[in-house]
């Protein structure tokens, strides 16, 4: 027993030397791998010499790479140390930090050298110069820089004659021709020392002469006839007062081009509008004095201006009332930007599975017929007054918005007040509604910005001023035209009571191209509401906010009943 432990000792002992030389081998890279990772630089241009900047380490040499890192541009191979350096070329072929330059000779020391002695060198050599024009290297009065004295044999400013050059002169207007010379000490007659003439032929044509813009004809000699500055005339309205009736005036431009034509007119219409409309028509919203500007630009992209100031006093035909006590406001045509920009909170919708969407991208939209719109949603005692009965869940209350109609129980109730001869009535379009909600306004409501930032009831003291929403109304609808009008005198176009329009409904975004009296799509199971109501949040009142419902609509079993916030305004045709 005692053997076979002494042995297993030994065994052990043996083991541990072995596995010990192993180790030690390994760490000190034995079994042939001893070489050390070695840095190695990119030789793109294969000249044998690296980019100091792009390495790479590897115990042996990579392909493309070198041990070498003095290259100085590694993408031409011709430049390298020890390459032969071409003088005068703004290369430094052997990088050694110089071009070679070619110097010459100057033993009269007057900065000028002689082209026929020079040599080579990096840096300038005592005695030589880079310039090489001198005529006479031993003689420092002489050189390119001299002053020539005329006649005495000597060509002082080495350029190749002791004369003067003079130019012929034939129209006599102290001009020469540069193409016609002669030699001389003093100029003979119809000659001078100038050289600029661009026709001497013509006594009124040379560098001194005044241009006369678009005749043709270069004057000054500066190789162009002088583009006439265009004028701008307006033609309509005349400087001073302009009265118009109603909300549109006829602006009429024209341009004065000599030589040329006109390319383009702007008008500034002083309120912030602009057309590039020869001869536009424009509609003012609010009277005052406007400075008009129209620009005319010719095709030579020369500019004027004109400038008229027009003040502008607009008639606005009276309100319509009619026996059911119902009151008309006058809408007058023009062009908006329906929809909401993308910054305008409450514009995001989320439907029923939390998918959002947004329905009111901005396009240009105008309407080209005025209109008469009601300024208040139509009561619950003018409703009475036709059909008998009043449907509104809010109900005993003459002055209160009319509610719990459908748009077809609308509908019917126009078709009996169309039969009474008081005029012609009807729902408006999505677009009239919005424009005249508008009232030229650009902000979320038309007295300002949405203030709420939750889509949950919070208050908004922009739309305390004009609206009743769920933060202020008590629970219900109010009576109509308590709060603040819009600038043309329509009441409750923000909350109250939510307004059928005439348009079909179908959730969809606007197209972003301009249109002219939209309405809608042509068919579908959905008419449009606008405006906000009593029972809900503040974004639903922007003048922007869309939505819709069935015509005939009732609620499903279980459902929300949105009845008791549906009613509506009326459009009287003009």
């Amino acid at each position: 027993m005692k053997k076979n432990s002494e042995n297993w000792a030994v065994y052990t002992f043996i083991l541990f030397a072995i596995i010990s030389v192993a180790v030690m081998a390994s760490c000190s890279g034995g079994g042939g791998s001893s070489t050390k990772k070695q840095t190695w630089y990119q030789d793109a241009d294969g000249d044998g010499y690296g980019n100091i900047n792009l390495t790479i380490k590897k115990k042996s040499q990579p392909d493309g790479y070198v041990s070498d890192s003095s290259d100085c541009n590694d993408t031409d191979n011709t430049v390298y140390p020890g390459a032969s350096e071409i003088a005068d070329d703004a290369i430094d072929q052997d990088c050694d930090g110089f071009d070679l330059k070619t110097w010459y000779k100057d033993a009269d020391n007057d900065t000028y050298g002689d082209p026929d002695d020079s040599i080579t060198a990096n840096t300038q050599p005592a005695g030589y110069v880079l310039d090489k024009t001198d005529c006479d290297d031993t003689n420092s009065a002489i050189n390119p820089g001299a002053v020539e004295d005329y006649g005495d044999g000597i060509d002082q400013d080495c350029d190749g004659s002791d004369l003067r050059t003079f130019y012929r002169d034939a129209d006599a207007d102290g001009y020469g021709d540069k193409n016609d010379t002669i030699q001389g000490i003093n100029p003979p007659d119809g000659y001078v020392a100038d050289n600029t003439d661009c026709n001497d032929n013509v006594a009124a044509i040379n560098p001194g002469a005044t241009e006369i813009c678009g005749d043709g004809t270069d004057q000054n000699c500066s190789g162009a006839d002088l583009n006439c500055i265009p004028v701008a005339i307006i033609d309509k309205p005349v400087n001073g007062t302009s009265t118009i009736t109603g909300n549109t005036i006829q602006f009429q431009g024209s341009g004065i081009d000599t030589g040329g034509t006109i390319s383009s007119y702007e008008w500034d219409f002083g309120d912030g509008s602009t057309s590039t409309e020869q001869n536009p028509d424009y509609a003012y919203y609010t009277q005052g004095t406007f400075a008009v500007t129209l620009k005319v630009t010719d095709d030579d992209s020369a500019v004027s201006t004109n400038n008229a100031s027009i003040n502008i006093t607009i008639q606005w035909p009276e309100p319509e009332t009619n026996i059911l006590g119902m009151t008309f406001n006058f809408i007058p045509k023009g062009t908006f930007v329906m929809g909401s920009p993308e910054d305008e909170y409450g514009r995001i919708k989320n439907l029923s599975d939390g998918t959002e969407y947004v329905n009111e991208t901005q396009h240009n939209v105008t309407i080209s017929t005025p209109f008469y719109m009601q300024t208040t949603e139509v009561t619950q005692k003018q409703w009475r007054t036709i059909k008998g009965t009043d449907p509104s869940v809010f109900s005993e209350c003459d002055n209160c918005p009319v509610e719990n109609v459908t748009w077809d129980d609308v509908a019917d109730y126009i078709s009996i007040i169309n039969t009474m001869g008081m005029g012609t009535y009807r729902l408006p379009t999505e677009a009239e509604w919005e424009y005249a909600a508008r009232a030229r306004t650009t902000t979320a409501y038309s007295n300002g910005d949405i203030l709420a930032t939750t889509q949950f009831c919070s208050e908004d003291t922009n739309l305390d001023l004009i609206g009743w929403y769920c933060q202020n109304s008590e629970d219900r609808p109010q009576i109509v035209a308590q709060k603040l009008p819009n600038a043309w005198g329509l009441y409750d176009m923000h909350g109250n009571i939510r307004e059928w329009c005439n348009d079909y409904y179908d959730g969809m975004d606007y197209d972003s191209a301009d249109v002219t009296d939209p309405t809608g799509p042509s068919s579908g199971s959905y008419r449009t509401l606008r405006g906000g109501d009593w029972a809900h949040s503040a974004r639903t009142c922007r003048s922007a906010n869309r939505d819709g419902l069935p015509p005939d609509y009732s609620p499903s079993s279980g459902a929300i009943d949105f009845r008791e916030v549906l009613g509506f305004r009326l459009v009287l045709e003009d």
